[in-house]
């Protein structure tokens, strides 16, 4: 997507110089800062400078000493008594670096009475910051204040969603549906002509990738050729709209914005890194698209499904999956309760609330106390002791089976735990007599003596110590479940491994009962206090649980029903913002550039898009079919504008380079999931049922199942998918990169799962002659016949009968641009 910068780790050592150098170039000249370089300074500079700064230089505090000021941007680059503060494009040669680098006491900065020297790290970001041009907008930006929520509200994207009027499209020959005439408008004000429609196997392929992720088969093609019912184009459109494999599709791109994973990241000592029921709340969110599920229940189901009255059907809880897949930061509460915070209002509203964690929002209408008012309702809520199940398993024998695995695993626990206590007594048992007088100079030594102390001293268990003062008629015999009490680190420790393996049933048997990545309220629900700098310890005063003022309609209330999530639901929900952005997004999965170029930043900084009738239009219309994807979906493709042609048209190019209105389509690269899919289907290898287990793409033989269906590890993402810039998972993602290098046609020619599908396919053609062989692959790859050229270079190839020519050539088939891109 253009407003997102990638770059490869070959290129990156030059790629840093390179920016380094347009980052000087452009402070140095005045030109205004990228958004990315303010929001660095945003997160890690100025909270740095405040907290650690401001205390000695700054008007604020009333002091300057040294004559340095670091509360403005001329402030820190003037310097005071020993000169500039820091040098753009040097840190090194910065005078800031060289103080609080210092190893000597009396230059070095924070001061040394002021507490420990900046981290590793902080110093890291300041030194990135110098050398990238210092970005510093606290004396270049004007902005609406944050907290002036009425001129907030009148930002397009906070407006009540009203839906505008068709106009007259009179030079567009083809209206397909109503969006068409707003483009066709702006294409008559630029004097812009748009492109033709798109052939008929263009268009099949295209719509068949667009809504499936899977390529047509060259019967399908062919019939769709030969059809010339003025509804043939529709019929295969609700075809697609109704085969799982849309839900497949699609339900992956959802699972980018709600960063789903199967693992919870780094986590120290020996604890369990994997999710048990992640793939459940993957299975929602497909099932909720081939279901059609309405756009509201979707939103709420995955905020506060356990809030809703579900019946006898459970399975909508999967979808708290939403909330608790996030990256678990080391267990801390603060940064899970962030995550949270961010994957609802990022992906859901479209807005940057975690930046007010440390402070109002710099931009937008987002008081600090807005996101800790946030705070207050993920930090009533809980993750319940045990995960609720989503139903009986749909094979009893199965299901016999696993509980006969977990009960032969379960035998080995308690053996274990049985192996343990008796060592304990055992060894314990043999001091009987040392026990015996331990205890009478204990009780001789009277009240006061401290018996932890007194037992550790001769190495005596405090606990079995303790019954031989009680007077238990037998104190070398204590109940085991207390001894088991006594020891239970010991246990836990020595029995990890089996109780992993315990835990691993989940998901390495089929037959486990499904169960929900739920959240539930907590017991006693509060307010959070303001943190300010976002650090405990520094607390501030205490805000009710309600929703984001400048969205919020007029009295805000506070939410009164638990922790208030499903109150927080249904204002996302009902907001006209989350229509927005959802259908943004939408379009942007189609085109492969949204209407917005920033799919999760809505802020007052967004300008309307060109095309913002388009957006308005479709939003209200979205709504007023209950939310609808499919009908939305059927809005989009079955206009004249998907359908053109993706050919160059040089008038357009020259007024419009970056097609932003839509002249043409954009031709797009299969994503990595569904490249994989198509290599798969060629092969006639590829297993399209839904749901279940994740599988590890990396394994061998290759799984055959859909990628969507990947075991998604975030700590340890295999290298093929980043190569084909599958997300980090770390963080809700807008979208994806696209970028092309040298790693991705290595991948292609030198990876055993592309080998093993060459081969398959190969198979298949083994027993044709050459020129029939050639026929029928190009047929099946590429639903056409081939070209003259192409038949003879096939033909000559494949000669005489080597079967490892065959896989050869099928192998280069796989790896063309005809079938790795789609017009």
């Amino acid at each position: 997507m253009k407003s997102f910068i990638h770059i490869h780790p070959m290129a990156l050592r030059s790629g840093l110089i390179a920016l380094s150098l347009l980052a000087c170039a452009s402070a140095l000249h005045g030109e205004a800062p990228s958004a990315e370089s303010i929001e660095f300074f945003e997160t890690h500079i100025r909270p740095l400078l405040v907290e650690s700064c401001y205390p000695c230089h700054s008007a604020a505090s009333g002091s300057s000493e040294g004559g340095l000021l670091l509360d403005s941007r001329d402030g820190l680059r003037s310097g005071g008594d020993s000169g500039p503060g820091i040098v753009l494009g040097s840190a090194d040669a910065s005078l800031m670096i060289r103080r609080i680098t210092s190893e000597s006491p009396d230059e070095r900065m924070p001061p040394a009475d002021s507490g420990e020297p900046l981290s590793a790290e902080t110093v890291a970001r300041l030194k990135h910051w110098i050398d990238h041009g210092a970005v510093d907008p606290r004396d270049q930006v004007s902005l609406p204040p944050a907290k002036d929520m009425k001129a907030a509200r009148e930002h397009w994207a906070f407006r009540v969603l009203r839906k505008p009027s068709l106009p007259i499209a009179k030079q567009h020959p083809l209206v397909g549906t109503p969006l068409d005439h707003f483009v066709s408008v702006k294409h008559a004000k630029l004097g812009i002509t748009t492109n033709p429609p798109a052939d008929r196997r263009t268009l099949i392929r295209r719509v068949s990738y667009d809504l499936t992720g899977l390529p047509p088969t060259s019967a399908e093609v062919t019939a769709f050729e030969n059809d010339q019912s003025r509804d043939a184009y529709e019929r295969v459109v609700e075809r697609l709209l109704q085969s799982p494999e849309y839900g497949q599709r699609w339900g992956r791109f959802w699972l980018d914005v709600a960063r789903y994973a199967d693992t919870k990241g780094y986590l120290p000592g020996n604890v369990q890194l994997r999710f048990p029921f992640s793939y459940t709340y993957r299975d929602y969110v497909i099932d909720a698209f081939n279901q059609d599920k309405p756009f509201k229940q979707f939103i709420v189901e995955q905020i506060a499904a356990d809030q809703l009255e579900l019946g006898d059907d459970q399975s909508p809880l999967a979808a708290l999956g939403f909330l608790t897949l996030g990256r678990r930061f080391l267990n801390n509460q603060d940064d899970i309760i962030d995550d949270r915070i961010d994957v609802v209002t990022r992906g859901m509203l479209g807005l940057t609330v975690g930046c007010a964690r440390c402070h109002d929002h710099k931009f937008d209408p987002i008081p600090t106390a807005d996101y800790y008012s946030l705070h207050g309702i993920f930090a009533s809520s809980r993750e319940p002791d045990e995960l609720p199940l989503l139903g009986a398993t749909s094979d009893p024998a199965r299901h016999a089976d696993f509980l006969k695995a977990r009960q032969e695993i379960e035998s080995r626990i308690q053996a274990k735990r049985d192996e343990l206590i008796d060592a304990f007594l055992e060894r314990h048992q043999a001091r009987e007599v040392e026990y015996a007088n331990a205890a009478a100079a204990f009780v001789l030594l009277g009240e006061g003596t401290d018996l932890e102390k007194f037992a550790g001293e001769r190495k005596l268990s405090a606990p079995f110590l303790k019954r031989w003062l009680e007077a238990v008629p037998d104190p070398t015999h204590p109940d085991r479940d207390e001894v088991a009490n006594w020891i239970r680190r010991d246990i836990n420790e020595k029995s990890s491994g089996l109780k992993q393996e315990l835990e691993a049933l989940n998901w390495n048997h089929d037959g486990a009962p499904r169960r929900a990545m739920a959240l539930v309220d907590s017991d006693h629900p509060h307010d959070s206090r303001v943190l300010r700098r976002g650090r405990r310890g520094n607390e501030g005063d205490v805000v009710p649980r309600q929703f984001l003022e400048a969205l919020a309609p007029e009295p805000r209330e506070p939410f009164r029903v638990g922790s208030g999530r499903l109150e927080l639901a249904r204002a996302v929900a009902e907001q006209p913002l989350t229509a927005r952005v959802f259908v943004n997004r939408i379009w942007g999965w189609h085109f492969g550039e949204p209407l917005v170029d920033t799919p999760s930043d809505f802020g007052v900084r967004t300008s309307p898009p060109i095309l913002a009738d388009v957006l308005e239009w479709l939003a209200a219309d979205f709504l007023e079919h209950g939310g609808s994807i499919k009908h939305l979906h059927r809005q989009i493709v079955l206009s004249s504008t998907y359908q053109q042609s993706s050919r160059v048209n040089a008038p357009g190019a020259a007024i419009d380079p970056e097609n932003t209105t839509l002249y043409r389509f954009n031709r797009r690269r299969l994503e990595f999931e569904a490249m994989r899919d198509t290599m798969l289907v060629m092969s006639g290898s590829l297993d399209t049922s839904l749901g279940g287990l994740p599988v590890r793409l990396t394994d061998s033989p290759s799984p055959m199942r859909r990628s969507v269906y990947a075991f998604i590890d975030r700590q340890n993402l295999p290298g093929m998918f980043r190569t084909f810039d599958f997300p980090n998972p770390d963080a809700s993602t807008p979208g994806r990169f696209q970028t092309t290098v040298p790693q991705q046609a290595l991948y292609l020619m030198n990876s055993p799962f592309v080998g093993e599908q060459a081969d398959r396919l190969s198979t298949q053609v083994a027993d044709l002659p050459p020129h029939e062989a050639v026929v029928q692959l190009y047929q099946r790859l590429f639903q056409r016949d081939p070209t003259l050229e192409e038949q003879t270079l096939g033909v000559e190839f494949l000669t005489d009968a080597d079967p490892a020519k065959r896989s050869r050539y099928c192998h280069s088939l796989l790896m063309t641009n005809e079938l790795m891109f789609v017009d």
